[in-house]
């Protein structure tokens, strides 16, 4: 199984509709239907949500960070080689 790894840009675009987000949306479809993972490293998810929160506001953030947790799993590293791969 393929595994895309979301960058926060790739996130941020696809929320704002803008280049890109179609292929954001086909691989957040793949995922759902089980043809894929798509993964979201901490440090992104975070940046996603700060500037979620400064530009939409902490309401928005929420609706936000509540829907891609449906679909998005969220990883941090644990070891070295990890953090590599």
């Amino acid at each position: 199984m393929v595994t895309y790894i979301l960058d926060s840009s790739a996130i941020l675009r696809f929320l704002d509709d803008e280049a890109g987000a179609a292929r954001v949306g086909d691989i957040i479809k793949s995922h759902l239907a089980g043809r894929c993972e798509a993964v979201v490293a901490a440090p992104h998810w975070g940046e996603v949500a700060g500037i979620t929160c400064k530009v939409r506001g902490e309401k928005a953030m929420e609706l936000v960070l509540s829907r891609l947790t449906a679909f998005v799993v969220v990883r941090t590293t644990k070891t070295t080689n990890e953090a590599i791969v």
